[in-house]
């Protein structure tokens, strides 16, 4: 998908990169339905404002704020965004992910977090990018 400010259903307000993560925030056109596709990488995304609907197989879901959604790379999904959407997005490099694997458990399905300790702790990460200086990306790449 193309990102240009001007013509696109997406907009990237925010991006900060590590060497093996992206963190960017984005915000989509009101009524926007993104058709089925996937991703290379897997990636998490916090819903900050507005409601998204979620669709995977065999389930679809109505993410709204505070809601964390984990997507494996590879993972076929379409969304539906409702008005003034915005989510935060961190996008798990596979080199990332072999580098956690070891230690992270089994990340092969789509994940949603309501409450507890991932969403706080992307919360806490989309403030940190909110409040952008030299060590952000270092403490984004920590929290992750």
């Amino acid at each position: 998908m193309n990102l240009h400010r001007d013509s696109t259903p997406a907009i990237i307000d925010t991006v900060v990169r590590s060497e093996d993560l992206v963190f960017r925030k984005v915000r989509y056109a009101d009524g926007f339905e993104m058709p089925r596709h996937s991703h290379e990488e897997p990636h998490l995304f916090l819903c900050l404002a507005g409601t998204i609907e979620h669709r995977y197989t065999p389930q679809t879901s109505r993410l709204t704020p505070a809601t964390l959604s984990f997507v494996p790379g590879e993972e076929p999904h379409a969304n539906c965004f409702g008005e003034g959407v915005e989510t935060f997005d961190i996008v798990l490099t596979n080199q990332w992910m072999q580098r956690v694997h070891s230690v992270a458990p089994s990340m092969s399905r789509p994940v949603e977090y309501r409450e507890g300790a991932p969403v706080g702790l992307a919360m806490r990460m989309y403030q940190e990018l909110r409040r952008a200086d030299n060590l952000t990306s270092l403490m984004l790449e920590g929290l992750t």
